[in-house]
């Protein structure tokens, strides 16, 4: 009788639990008002930045995901001297830039749908493999003038969605040879025209849903304060004859940017200002070639991120060619980036040492 007792006490003890803590909650998760508390992230948590009112590329709101494409797309723009300044460089959402051959960049301006891009794009240059590693990372609409044979091949067995101004010179781009310069740094082409060429040609136009939300952005409201030391300047080193400085206005809170000391402007004569500045080291080694072609290691690597007067350390990855690019803090966690417009340099790792930061 004594176990018999125990056992019953025992059950009832249970029994009492399960009253005081089930019945309650359950009773708690029939009212609204708490039940919207339970379901209600801060703000400052990632869930609630994956917004489809937010700018993917620059975390900013009053965004609109567009009925022409919500994919974004990325144009391969010329670098070199005779090429400056560009048409439209400081329309891109993010721009992405990356050493060619010779120790010449190249970028790639990003824009988040096809509605942002501006009545004027150029001058247009041809594709690099690793561009393409890039576009397929962001399941984006790559549009470029002609690309080296690892390029053509890589879009092949990817099966990118892009638009060769050599195959629609006559139709969707065009050559201003206004500036007397060599052919190559005349092409261009327009917001509109991409538009028509994205319709005409059928393009897929719904993103990926793995894609849509690319980086982790603070409030507008509420930026996130940089924790590492203080940077009124950065300059990022691609090679002796493209050097860039990055210069922070405390006024606007962004950096200006200059390249070898001279502003870095559009062909209306306006500078390029971001909020947020990436220089993102990654191996990059020679392929051997005639011409000089190099590739990036995109696996992964270290680098900075700057903003507002402050610049931090940070890891990014990749992996291979349909991955996304990611960014980290050193702890291991995503990086939450400021909103604003970013200027990102791949950077090869053996210039990691002419990194320099001023207070």
């Amino acid at each position: 009788m004594k176990h018999k007792s125990n056992t019953y006490t025992k059950a009832c003890a249970v029994l009492l639990i399960l009253t005081l803590v089930i019945i309650p909650t359950m009773l708690t998760g029939c009212s609204k008002k708490d039940n919207d508390k339970a379901t209600t992230l801060p703000e400052t948590e990632p869930a609630m930045m994956a917004r489809e009112d937010i700018n993917p590329f620059t975390g900013l709101s009053g965004y609109t995901p567009s009925e022409v494409s919500s994919r974004p797309l990325i144009v391969s723009i010329n670098n070199a001297p005779p090429a400056r300044p560009q048409w439209g460089l400081t329309s891109p959402d993010m721009i992405l830039e990356f050493e060619a051959e010779g120790g010449v960049t190249r970028m790639l301006w990003v824009y988040a749908k096809a509605e942002n891009m501006p009545e004027k794009m150029g001058s247009m240059r041809s594709a690099r493999h690793y561009f393409v590693e890039m576009v397929e990372g962001f399941d984006a609409i790559f549009l470029h003038w002609g690309g080296s044979t690892f390029a053509y091949d890589r879009m092949k067995n990817l099966k990118t969605d892009h638009i060769d101004g050599i195959t629609y010179s006559d139709k969707y781009f065009a050559r201003d040879k206004s500036r007397n310069v060599a052919l190559e740094h005349t092409g261009y082409t327009t917001g509109a025209n991409m538009i028509k060429a994205i319709k005409d040609l059928k393009v897929r136009t719904d993103i990926k849903e793995d894609y849509k939300y690319p980086f982790t952005f603070a409030p507008e409201n509420a930026p996130r304060a940089l924790s590492g030391q203080d940077c009124s300047s950065i300059l990022a080193v691609f090679s002796s004859s493209y050097k860039y400085t990055f210069k922070y206005n405390a006024e606007d809170n962004k950096y200006y940017s200059f390249i070898n000391n001279n502003k870095t402007v559009d062909d209306k004569g306006e500078q390029v200002a971001v909020e947020n500045v990436f220089v993102l080291y990654a191996n990059v080694e020679s392929m051997g070639t005639d011409k000089g072609h190099v590739t990036y290691d995109l696996t992964k690597g270290e680098g900075l991120y700057v903003y507002g007067g402050k610049a931090e350390q940070i890891k990014w990855e990749k992996g291979s060619d349909r991955d996304m690019l990611k960014l980290y803090d050193l702890s291991g966690k995503e990086l939450v980036i400021n909103p604003g417009k970013s200027w990102m340099g791949f950077v090869k790792s053996a210039n990691a040492g002419q990194t320099e930061i001023q207070p």
